[in-house]
C-alpha cells in the first residue's frame, strides 16, 4: 500500500479510554469554566481534551509534567493513531454536549497545513458523516467550521 492510499483509508475514530479520574478511564466529562473537559492518555502523556460550550472550539493540551507542546508522533502511522484518538474523544464530547457545531484552529502554521490535509481526506469526510457531522468550510486561514447534519 503507498502512502496516498494509506492515508485515504487512515483517518476513523478509535475507541480509547477517557475520563476525569486520574488513570483517564472511568469515561466521565466535566463542566468547568464553560467548557466541557476530560482527559485521556497516550503512550505515557496525558491529554486534556476540551468543548468549549459558547463557541465551540475543541481542543487538545499535553498535561504531561506540566507541557502544553503536543509532539505525539516521529511517523505518519502513530501520528495517526494519536488524532483517531482523539477524534473518538472529542466525538463523545460532542455527543455529551448536545453540541450542533464546532470548530477547530490551527495556532501555528504547522498546524494550519496538517489540518487543512486532514479536512480534505476523504476517509476524514467519511468518519465525519460516519457520526453525523459535516465540514462547513475554513472561515478564515486555519479556522475549521463543522455542523451537525447533512448538507
Amino acid at each position: 500500500m503507498d502512502f496516498e492510499q494509506f492515508l485515504s483509508e487512515a483517518f476513523g475514530a478509535q475507541k480509547v479510554p477517557y475520563g476525569t479520574n486520574p488513570e483517564a478511564n472511568n469515561g466521565q466529562v466535566q463542566k468547568a469554566f464553560g467548557r466541557l473537559i476530560t482527559d485521556m492518555i497516550y503512550k505515557d502523556q496525558h491529554f486534556r481534551i476540551g468543548y468549549d460550550l459558547d463557541d465551540g472550539t475543541v481542543s487538545f493540551v499535553n498535561r504531561t509534567n506540566g507541557q502544553n507542546e503536543i509532539n505525539p508522533t516521529r511517523g505518519s502511522k502513530t501520528g495517526l493513531e494519536f488524532y483517531n484518538r482523539i477524534g473518538y474523544v472529542i466525538f463523545e464530547l460532542l455527543d455529551h454536549a448536545k453540541a450542533k457545531t464546532f470548530r477547530f484552529e490551527g495556532e501555528s502554521h504547522d498546524l494550519k497545513q496538517l489540518y487543512s490535509k486532514i479536512v480534505a481526506n476523504s476517509s476524514f469526510q467519511r468518519t465525519l458523516k460516519q457520526h453525523g457531522w459535516r465540514y462547513d468550510g475554513e472561515k478564515y486561514d486555519g479556522l475549521y467550521l463543522f455542523s451537525k447534519g447533512s448538507k
